[in-house]
């Protein structure tokens, strides 16, 4: 079986192609390889590699940068997926996507469901949730992490062991969801859809258990003394408000994912061991020891 990989030079992206199923050849294309603004480049991609799945891993995730580049946004979190649903469905061909938590507003009282209407409050949220309304399955994660040279995750690592004052929102809350739980779950869906095109449809992926974005940092500083490591930063639990982003942010970005498990089986871990992870995994590539 053939899967072509768009996005894969990703957090995500690069999780799925180190985590590739046997008797899978999977081709992953990067933004260097493939525009995906270019539509008439990506179809001719599709039809060149006329794959027998598809998992679409690419986006413009720049949330503040949104505001003001808006059709860049849209062309690839929104344009591009709607044709590439549009060759899977004509080829009958089984489609994978990501969504996002920032389709909420987050003003809800409690987890949000498959169920809960979309109601984005900033630019990206606006351009993930006008996606895929039919055919395949569109996998929503929030708080992804991975180590990369850019992210939440890495930003405290770093900034705690250079000695940085880091300011920290404690209002916003959700589950840190490593980009290989998501890749793991992805290729689970893949082959469940793949047998059964009835499975598609809209998934929340999320490890379990709840936290803030403060308490996350807390826990990343915890990590790095368990290390061993001399901790020079200092963390300040702040109000959203006070922070300076040009996007607004949802305040609650929880996720139920009881359909996921109901319909697949499938949980992910608790955010703590992602987490940990991830932080190992930054430590050994910055070569701190």
């Amino acid at each position: 079986m053939t899967v072509l990989v768009l996005g894969a030079g990703g957090q995500i992206g690069k999780s799925l192609m180190k985590r590739v199923p046997p008797g899978v050849k999977a081709v992953g294309l990067m933004h260097a390889a493939l525009d995906l603004t270019d539509e008439s480049a990506l179809w001719s991609a599709l039809e060149s590699y006329s794959p027998e799945a598809v998992i679409n891993a690419a986006a413009y995730t720049a949330v503040d940068r949104a505001e003001t580049e808006s059709a860049a946004a849209f062309a690839v979190n929104a344009q591009a997926p709607e044709l590439i649903a549009h060759w899977c469905r004509m080829r009958v061909v089984p489609f994978i996507h990501f969504g996002t938590d920032y389709v909420f507003d987050g003003t809800k009282n409690g987890a949000y469901t498959e169920a809960d209407p979309v109601s984005p409050v900033n630019v990206y949220g606006r351009s993930k949730a006008a996606v895929i309304r039919e055919g395949g399955a569109v996998l929503r994660v929030g708080w992804v992490h991975a180590s990369t040279v850019r992210g939440f995750v890495p930003w405290v690592v770093k900034g705690l062991l250079a000695g940085g004052d880091l300011r920290v929102a404690g209002d916003q809350k959700g589950a840190p969801t490593a980009a290989r739980t998501a890749a793991e779950i992805a290729w689970q869906v893949l082959s469940a859809v793949g047998q059964n095109r009835a499975a598609g449809g809209l998934y929340h992926v999320a490890s379990s258990g709840v936290t803030t974005r403060f308490e996350a940092a807390c826990f990343i500083r915890d990590c790095l003394t368990q290390e061993g490591l001399a901790v020079r930063g200092k963390l300040t639990e702040v109000k959203t408000k006070d922070i300076a982003f040009a996007a607004v942010r949802p305040l609650n970005c929880v996720l139920a994912t009881d359909r996921l498990h109901r319909v697949f089986d499938i949980e992910a871990g608790p955010w703590q061991t992602g987490l940990s992870q991830t932080v190992r995994r930054i430590l050994s590539e910055i070569s701190v020891r």
